[in-house]
């Protein structure tokens, strides 16, 4: 091989080492957030200011890439049942116009897919719950008790002079519960018991004739499009928040996690700085 090809060769090759941006696919404006809030965001100057060996803080990333392919799943299944709620809104237009004849249909692919965003929900925070070994060597293997377990786990297994440290922590799944009882309720229903309890598409008539299709509905104040969009925004949230006040119960001494910028209600861009009381007067 001649020097131009050698020089070919060499500008052709790619550095497929795995890293935290190529391991989960973020085309999405769900994704970007997750890319934006915790790749950007929580792999970076927060994991480095944890006092932890670096054994543990290899697992914890390791941790933390799974919880957000967890929180990308769940982000997909959304966006899916949006997307398949449009196209089957239109098929049953089309149904209607052809044959006159229909008033509602149901769907099961609609409420499967509410039954996947709940899934994925529940089983989000269980992976949440394995960050808990490298950061205070508690083993947890899912969000159990509504969450009752993770908080007997942190005050059994934290010594006194670091309650302070901890109770942002359980503030945090004490104002969640309500929440998590919720989604954790539903799942557990749907996954052993019966079917998410949703309206059909149903076909309205305006007085002037005019056809609109009323879409699926969890309850009479809410469609189901809606309920996923919350359950996936108080998920994001809450991993949010927990994992970073959980990494700060690690922190050096002196460092506290900050709020640098706020980038609507989701992504809050985070780093650290020195405590007041820190300070040597």
């Amino acid at each position: 091989m001649d020097d131009n090809k050698k020089t070919e060769a060499k500008e052709k090759r790619f550095n497929l080492t795995p890293n935290s941006t190529n391991l989960i696919l973020l085309t999405s404006k769900k994704g970007q957030e997750i890319g934006e809030q915790f790749i950007m965001n929580l792999l970076g100057i927060p994991q480095q200011a944890i006092d932890i060996p670096a054994k543990q803080k290899e697992y914890l990333f390791l941790t933390s890439i799974e919880i957000f392919k967890k929180l990308s799943k769940l982000a997909n299944a959304v966006d899916r049942y949006a997307e398949e709620e449009t196209d089957l809104v239109e098929e049953f237009k089309e149904k209607i116009k052809k044959d006159g004849k229909r008033i509602a249909q149901h769907s099961d692919i609609l409420e499967g897919t509410i039954e996947e965003v709940l899934s994925q929900a529940k089983s989000t925070l269980d992976i949440l719950m394995k960050m808990f070994e490298p950061l205070l060597g508690i083993k947890l293997h899912t969000y159990g008790e509504n969450g009752e377990k993770l908080i007997k786990a942190i005050k059994n297994n934290t010594p006194s002079e670091d309650n302070e440290k901890i109770a942002n922590i359980i503030q945090i799944v004490e104002l969640f519960k309500p929440c998590s009882e919720s989604i954790i309720r539903l799942r557990t229903t749907t996954q052993h018991y019966k079917n998410i309890r949703m309206t059909p598409l149903v076909c309205e008539y305006d007085k002037n004739g005019k056809l609109s299709i009323s879409v699926p509905k969890t309850s009479k104040q809410q469609s189901a499009k809606e309920f996923s969009e919350i359950v996936y925004h108080n998920i994001f949230v809450f991993v949010r928040d927990l994992m970073i006040f959980s990494f700060a119960a690690r922190f050096y001494k002196g460092i506290v996690p900050v709020v640098i910028e706020e980038k609507g209600p989701r992504i809050k861009k985070i780093g650290v700085t020195i405590a007041e009381d820190a300070y040597v007067k």
